[in-house]
């Protein structure tokens, strides 16, 4: 801050009264000092009322304007919903600008602070991160850019009665995102994005990325990159995520302040510059860093620091919290995730926790975020989907393409309980499949979305419809099926020789649920239903049966009731639900490669 005659304090001290046109402000305390002032505690001497004035100096008074511009335009956004500090009034007192605002509880810095850095929890890294994407979208709504996130400029509202209640301050370097200049020097060293310290074109990505270097000092109590030195942060950057592309660097009007080349030859390589070779272009002295960035070679290292067992939900929170992180700290701010998109995350809608609302871990989350009180938002998200996320479900239509012999799959079934019924209302095909379970929707919110995995109920028994294609009349090309076979477990063993399938299939011309069979084998054509499911009373046993379920023979059945078969083997029946799986395998790997495609794209 520039020098000025006389000190702040005896410019402003404290009882001294601040005189707006509408209103007047008893100055109690000191807040906080920074590059264009000060900010002190004032109370409203009409409504009593504890506010927040900050004092921007005369010499300052271009950027003071500018800010109270960004500060006018915010005004067209619901701050408590957006999460943005609401702005008051501005007035011209001894020669300064006096912004004020509402009054909050302290910085997300100062309050690691008072925690000796201790980390924050996952889920309550959650909360916040919800809260500051929400703010960041709605800022790409009209096209500002913060410009300077960092831990200083979060606040917590009021910690004591809505804990990890936040709000997004002070605008004093926001721009208007089209009018932002190639080279401008905003943010913080360790929280600048790469395009900034290379002088690349910039947009409100940036905010993005600092954001990201905000969640990992909340999870690590540390900052991710060092923030005194612009080499030190630009050497640790390379070391985690890779040097930036020849592209990026080729169009950074800065770039050679940290990198070089051979500039004989058109094709020669960047290099990073040595510490050096940096200090003589640069005419200072590197100090090197020392902290826990140096202990890490990626993102993935990050989740290392945590001592303590977890349970399985917790590492597959943190799991998704890692990769939030990657999907931020992109270095190509083309590649960067935007703020609506994070909003679609996993880690933030929770879409990987498990349905088992028993789950210590769940609860505790479920009651953070309760806790926060966060003012419900209007913005329509799309589910992200990430490449794990696709390799997870490969993963798992590999596992259906190789079904578990009959052994193994009677271990799983007395380990994880009976087989479960399915609800499929379309033909298995590349074009119509859906699941139970609600569909993910990709990146760009398009309906080519991969299928999720049916949610398996336990359940004691199965019953399918099943009607034979080669039964169908010509118009239903993909019949209903209508065979019942009802699936009783605990009756005496069978073995393979038993099996007796009714080789002649008659089709029920009367169209109820009660006609003759046809064999078991599913037809690729055919539709698949589970409608019905038999009450969970039997216990599990080494063999089932299959029984016939008695039926009235129709006017114009000339052979009238033939009955069902009894099938007393197991082993038949899993292998005509290995078939149906099997298919459906196949089209969901179909699906998700037409996502594979979509992200190469």
């Amino acid at each position: 801050m520039a020098p000025t005659g006389r000190s702040d304090k005896d410019i402003f001290p404290t009882d001294d009264i601040l005189s707006s046109p509408l209103n007047r402000y008893e100055i109690h305390k000191i807040l906080g000092q920074g590059v264009y002032g000060k900010v002190v505690e004032c109370k409203n001497l009409d409504s009593k009322e504890n506010m927040a004035v900050k004092i921007v100096q005369k010499n300052l008074f271009a950027a003071a304007k500018k800010e109270v511009s960004v500060l006018k335009n915010l005004r067209q956004l619901d701050e408590n919903k957006n999460n943005l500090v609401r702005f008051i009034e501005y007035f011209h007192q001894k020669g300064c600008i006096c912004l004020v605002f509402e009054k909050l509880d302290k910085s997300l810095h100062d309050f690691l602070k008072e925690r000796s850095f201790n980390p924050l929890t996952v889920p309550e890294i959650r909360v916040i991160a919800q809260q500051m994407l929400v703010a960041l979208n709605a800022l790409k709504s009209i096209g500002v850019t913060h410009g300077d996130i960092k831990p200083d400029n979060i606040m917590l509202v009021n910690h004591m009665a809505m804990p990890f209640r936040i709000k997004l301050i002070d605008f004093g370097l926001a721009h208007s995102a089209s009018k932002m200049k190639i080279g401008t020097e905003i943010q913080a060293v360790g929280y600048r994005a790469p395009e900034v310290t290379l002088g690349c074109p910039i947009n409100e990505a940036i905010d993005m990325w600092s954001l990201g270097c905000v969640l990992a000092f909340m999870y690590l109590g540390r900052h991710l990159y060092p923030i005194r030195c612009e080499y030190e942060s630009m050497r640790i950057l390379v070391k985690l995520h890779g040097q930036p592309d020849d592209n990026m660097l080729n169009c950074g009007l800065l770039t050679r302040n940290f990198f070089t080349k051979d500039i004989n030859s058109l094709n020669a390589p960047w290099r990073m510059k040595t510490q050096v070779e940096y200090s003589l272009s640069q005419g200072c002295t590197v100090k090197p860093s020392n902290d826990i960035f140096e202990k890490f070679a990626s993102l993935d290292d990050i989740a290392k620091t945590c001592d303590g067992e977890k349970c399985d939900t917790e590492s597959e929170d943190t799991r998704a919290f890692i990769s939030l992180l990657k999907h931020i700290l992109r270095i190509n701010p083309e590649k960067r995730i935007n703020p609506r998109q994070a909003l679609g995350h996993r880690f933030i809608t929770l879409k990987h926790f498990p349905r088992d609302i028993s789950n210590s871990y769940v609860e505790s989350s479920a009651l953070t975020m309760k806790n926060c009180n966060i003012e419900p938002s209007l913005i329509e998200i799309k589910h992200f989907v990430t490449s794990s996320e696709v390799e997870s479900m490969n993963a798992e239509s590999s596992n259906l393409d190789n079904p578990l012999s009959l052994e193994e799959e009677m271990n799983a079934e007395t380990d994880n309980g009976p087989m479960a019924a399915t609800d499929f209302d379309a033909t298995p095909s590349a074009g119509n499949c859906r699941s139970t379970d609600e569909p993910e929707e990709n990146a760009d919110g398009n309906d080519n979305e991969p299928p999720a995995t049916a949610v398996l109920e336990p359940t004691a028994a199965i019953k399918t419809y099943i009607k034979l294609p080669g039964t169908c009349k010509a118009a239903s090309p993909t019949p209903v099926i209508t065979i019942p076979h009802e699936i009783n477990i605990g009756h005496n063993a069978g073995s393979k020789d038993d099996c007796r399938y009714s080789n002649e299939a008659e089709e029920n011309t009367g169209g109820n649920d009660n006609g003759p069979p046809t064999t078991a084998g599913l037809g690729t054509t055919a539709a698949i239903r589970a409608d019905k499911e038999l009450p969970d009373a039997c216990e599990p046993a080494s063999c089932v049966s299959v029984t016939d379920v008695p039926h009235e023979p129709h006017m114009g059945d000339k052979k009238g009731n033939r009955g069902f078969a009894e099938v007393k083997c197991r082993y038949k029946c899993l292998k005509r639900i290995e078939r149906f799986f099997t298919r459906m395998a196949s089209c969901m790997t179909t699906k998700c490669r037409r996502v594979l495609a979509h992200f190469k794209k």
